[in-house]
């Protein structure tokens, strides 16, 4: 199975059905081999890691159904540094104007559900019962 092309929204579905937590860390273990997806969960849970974005843009959600979208998560991760503060990649802060712009293709390009979970990884809080930062740790 190519765990890349599973969407992030798809695993943490997974994940809730999980009845157990030796069940839960099988999930995030199966799909850690996705080097995305592992970021993903350090974008979100790593206390050191800050997001320099002044506000979450009005964008228009995609209408594609999961997996036909423009883009996934998968693919946007390598683009994210742009906006983490002292990321050694990043150059400077963005303005206001493109920092937004960029937001809004960005949520636009993928699925609604991997737009919300972004908005939430940016925010630190992926509101998933049962995910905390000692579990992924694990």
């Amino acid at each position: 199975m190519n765990y890349a092309s599973v969407l992030f929204h798809e695993i943490f579905d997974e994940f809730n059905k999980a009845k157990n937590r030796d069940q839960r860390i099988a999930v995030l273990q199966k799909y850690g081999r996705n080097i995305w997806f592992k970021e993903f969960l350090n974008y979100s849970f790593n206390p050191k890691i800050h997001f320099d974005i002044s506000q979450i843009p009005n964008y228009k959600p995609a209408v594609e159904p999961a997996g036909v979208c423009y883009s996934n998560l998968s693919n946007e991760m390598r683009r994210l540094y742009i906006f983490i503060v002292g990321h050694p990649k990043r150059t400077a802060k963005l303005d206001a104007k493109k920092e937004a712009r960029i937001l809004n293709a960005l949520l636009g390009a993928v699925h609604k559900e991997e737009a919300e979970l972004l908005v939430k990884c940016f925010k630190k809080d992926l509101e998933i019962k049962y995910l905390t930062a000692r579990l992924v740790k694990e």
